[in-house]
């Protein structure tokens, strides 16, 4: 069977589950975030780590249309000298416990991105995921890492997106935003 660049690409695609930022590069060009809005409530106070040039565009709860997620974060990078990033944390707290990786995979089903690549991480018990696709927004085509935390019965997901050229410049940037995330 012949392979279309398509799927060569999905191969090739980096998905790095380590960084090689240095102590200094880190303290130097990053920043953690501390959300406490009280529109959220207690319940939803998380930290995140985004780079120093990314800021907060919404942090006030909007509900997200056909998908039961309250969205509870919005940044954006702020300086146009730097590749656009955007990171966007979401939750829905939901009666019936499943594992946080099939929560994702379901939100990730009717969002209809291609997954390109995924990883399963396993935390107390629990199988979560790591995961990254792409879309086509507008004739753009977008690439997003997404990871899924869980806490008792409230599901977060923390999304990155940047345009697919600028992938290989901001992938370990991606890993690090996604896996530096805590309640």
């Amino acid at each position: 069977m012949e392979e279309t660049k398509d799927s060569i690409e999905k191969k090739n695609i980096s998905f790095p589950i380590k960084n090689s930022f240095s102590e200094k590069y880190l303290q130097k060009n990053f920043w953690q975030c501390n959300y406490n809005n009280k529109k959220a409530g207690y319940k939803f106070k998380y930290w995140i780590v985004l780079p120093i040039n990314v800021k907060p565009l919404e942090l006030d709860p909007l509900p997200i249309d056909g998908m039961d997620l309250i969205n509870i974060g919005r940044y954006q990078n702020i300086d146009k000298k730097f590749p656009f990033i955007e990171v966007t944390v979401y939750y829905e707290e939901i009666k019936n416990k499943i594992s946080p990786a099939d929560w994702l995979l379901n939100k990730l089903k009717l969002s209809k991105e291609t997954i390109l690549k995924s990883r399963e991480l396993q935390f107390k018990g629990q199988k979560y995921i790591d995961i990254l696709t792409t879309v086509t927004d507008n004739g753009d085509s977008i690439i997003t890492r997404h990871t899924v935390y869980s806490k008792e019965n409230v599901y977060f997901c923390v999304r990155v997106d940047c345009n697919a050229e600028n992938y290989p410049v901001l992938d370990q940037t991606m890993q690090l935003i996604t896996s530096n995330f805590g309640f």
